[in-house]
């Protein structure tokens, strides 16, 4: 565990529920607090799998792991109804929302789903201390151009 506080906001859907699992077990020995936020809708409308978010937060969450349902406001975020998609606006929505319950830490590090962290390796990269040199930091995790 880090010398400071480290919380993680993820953004999650019942879909991506598989890759969740695997990203949990790699940053649950790093970070004090996790909030894994899920929308009310997935991103092409459709309603969440309730019964499998449900079943998910039984197995998986507890002690520094907490489920975040919060209602996707459509109505009150795309205030350019007609010229973008709502749904842009829905993660930015969820981040801050997760923001909120969080709790007090030094620093947050937010994913999507998919995204999973190589826990040693940025366990190594913390106790090399070069974030200190930093208030905020947007780490590469596609590599896209190999």
């Amino acid at each position: 565990m880090p010398d400071f506080s480290l919380g993680c906001i993820i953004i999650s859907n019942s879909d991506d529920l598989r890759f969740l699992r695997a990203g949990l077990k790699q940053i649950m020995p790093i970070c004090h607090s996790i909030v894994i936020a899920i929308g009310t809708k997935l991103w092409n409308g459709e309603p969440e799998n309730e019964s499998a978010i449900a079943e998910f937060s039984e197995k998986h969450c507890g002690g520094c792991v907490k489920v975040l349902r919060y209602n996707v406001p459509e109505d009150k975020i795309c205030v350019l109804k007609d010229s973008v998609r709502p749904e842009m606006y829905w993660e930015g929505h969820a981040r801050w929302k997760a923001y909120q319950e969080l709790g007090d830490v030094d620093y947050i590090l937010l994913l999507d789903s998919d995204e999973i962290v190589d826990g040693g390796a940025f366990q190594r990269w913390i106790d090399s201390g070069v974030y200190k040199h930093y208030a905020g930091m947007k780490l590469p995790n596609y590599r896209d151009w190999e």
